[in-house]
């Protein structure tokens, strides 16, 4: 896939309706913030298997997302296609949270309707607090270490919403 310069954009695989699934079980990565990302105490992204809480009595939602924060902010991709439902900056998302060891909550303001927008997911292991944790050191690096953002800037992966991400991407991330 080609920017509007005409170069690549890394992470970002072609775009076909007939893209292979993302075996989430047995692809090489793991199914939430595991211990193997200790090796790494801040890994330039990471990724987190869920399932969206929907409406107000918060039903699963029955495709599994990956939740997948780098330097860029938050994506969610669809776990089967590998493909990028939405992606927020840090700078549109208003609060984020760990509602209890297995829920993590976002709140944005809603492009389309200019409203704030809720949105909940639950982990398939207890790691909300983690995968919050890791969004705060993202956002502590734009104060405390602009240069390590620019860096990371340049190698991080650019998908972008409608986006099928390349399996090699979410490998290099930390589950």
């Amino acid at each position: 896939v080609l920017d509007a310069g005409g170069m690549a954009r890394p992470g970002v695989g072609p775009r076909r309706d007939e893209t292979p699934a993302v075996g989430v079980s047995g692809s090489g990565f793991g199914t939430g913030l595991a211990s193997d990302a200790a090796s790494s105490p801040d890994p330039e992204a990471v990724f987190v298997v869920c399932h969206e809480l929907l409406g107000r009595l918060h039903r699963r939602a029955p495709r599994q997302t990956l939740l997948y924060v780098d330097v860029n902010g938050v994506a969610l991709l669809d776990a089967k296609t590998a493909r990028c439902v939405s992606r927020a900056g840090f700078n549109e998302l208003t609060s984020w949270c760990a509602v209890d060891a297995r829920v993590f909550e976002l709140k944005q303001l809603g492009v389309e309707t200019r409203k704030l927008e809720l949105r909940r997911f639950e982990t398939t292991s207890a790691v909300a607090a983690e995968l919050a944790a890791a969004m705060r050191s993202r956002v502590r690096l734009y104060v405390e270490r602009p240069d390590e953002v620019r860096r990371l800037r340049a190698t991080a992966a650019t998908f972008r919403a409608g986006d099928t991400v390349r399996r090699e991407t979410l490998a290099r991330a930390h589950a």
